[in-house]
């Protein structure tokens, strides 16, 4: 029994001999704001001032010219009329035989004639800006990679002031043509920035950011929309005089952004992808995030590139063909058709015409 107790004594003792000493674990952990990274700071001064004037010159121009166009539609058309008319000449109101019942008849059928034709020259005013839009959307791509994506944005200002000077001056000169050529001109300023604008914006953004402010650009095109057809009302800029400053207004976007833009640093993606200028995106990107620690950034930007051109490229026939492509691309279409055939457009102007303009049914 003492031989028992002994041994458990003894085991009790090497026990207590051999356990290392007690050390409380102890929780060092860093604050949470020295382990967040640099690019998870948020916005900055300088990032809000490039989108502010990114937006402004670009998305402003696209929706605006979208919907500056409607509210004054049926002055604009009565103008063009006058125009038309006063360049044919005084017509006869009786024939050379003096039978007046003929020359009623004459006169109706020239009427209608006239207003067929100022019918087809409304459409072109209003349908060129498509065709516009189409020309530089399909060569923003050309332009971004030769020239950068502010430079792109700089330069279509240039097309944004002088279709806003055509269209401004097409009454003082009494043309029409002058009216199309402007509408022509700006939906190629349009198309090209409704690509160059987005991509700008995507490519300044740090990554937990990119899909908010890239969607700053849709939210500005639909607040111009909404301006345009505020300002264009016969009560504010859209009256028998001055619907050409309604539409010389686009300008002061134009110039907006030609004061602010070249105090924003270009894409610091297209400089260290395109030109392989490593130092100068280096720079943009201290400026965009104003910290030096943007090495992490960098670094992911040539990953993204690395994979990028890892991956085979697909043609047209390619896309249409690869099953991988073939449920994306069916919702993505479906998405889209939905949303046209929705009559979204149909009811947002009814409810402008109903609710905002009640009394004048011309307007709509």
């Amino acid at each position: 029994m003492d031989n028992k107790k002994e041994r458990e004594e003894e085991a009790e003792r090497l026990q207590d001999t051999d356990a290392p000493p007690y050390r409380p674990t102890v929780s060092v952990l860093e604050p949470e704001s020295s382990q967040r990274s640099p690019s998870r700071k948020g916005l900055t001064s300088n990032l809000i001032f490039a989108v502010i004037s990114c937006t402004v010159g670009s998305s402003f121009q696209f929706g605006y010219n979208i919907g500056v166009i409607n509210a004054p539609r049926t002055i604009i058309i009565e103008w063009m009329t006058e125009v038309y008319k006063n360049r044919q000449g005084p017509s006869e109101t009786l024939s050379p035989l003096g039978n007046s019942s003929n020359a009623t008849g004459s006169a109706a059928a020239e009427e209608e004639a006239t207003k067929a034709y100022i019918k087809l020259l409304w459409s072109i005013v209003v349908g060129i800006f498509c065709v516009g839009g189409m020309m530089g959307g399909v060569t923003t791509a050309y332009w971004v990679d030769k020239l950068g994506r502010k430079r792109t944005l700089l330069w279509n200002n240039i097309l944004g002031i002088v279709a806003g000077a055509l269209m401004g001056l097409s009454k003082l000169a009494k043309s029409y043509e002058m009216l199309i050529i402007g509408r022509l001109i700006i939906g190629i300023n349009a198309g090209l920035s409704s690509g160059a604008g987005p991509m700008y914006l995507t490519e300044i953004s740090p990554l937990h950011l990119r899909g908010a402010i890239g969607s700053v650009h849709q939210l500005v095109v639909t607040i111009s929309i909404l301006v345009s057809q505020v300002l264009g009302l016969p009560a504010i800029l859209g009256g028998e005089t001055s619907w050409p400053f309604v539409l010389a207004l686009t300008i002061a976007p134009a110039i907006y952004q030609l004061a602010t833009m070249p105090f924003c640093p270009e894409s610091p993606k297209f400089l260290l992808i395109n030109r392989q200028q490593e130092g100068k995106a280096q720079k943009a990107l201290i400026k965009l995030r104003k910290t030096s620690e943007v090495y992490d950034e960098m670094d992911q930007m040539k990953t993204e590139n690395q994979q990028l051109l890892s991956e085979p490229k697909m043609g047209f026939k390619s896309l249409l063909t690869d099953p991988a492509l073939r449920m994306p691309i069916i919702i993505t279409i479906m998405m889209m058709l939905s949303q046209q055939l929705s009559g979204i457009i149909a009811v947002s102007l009814s409810h402008f015409c109903i609710n905002i303009v009640p009394e004048d049914k011309n307007i709509c």
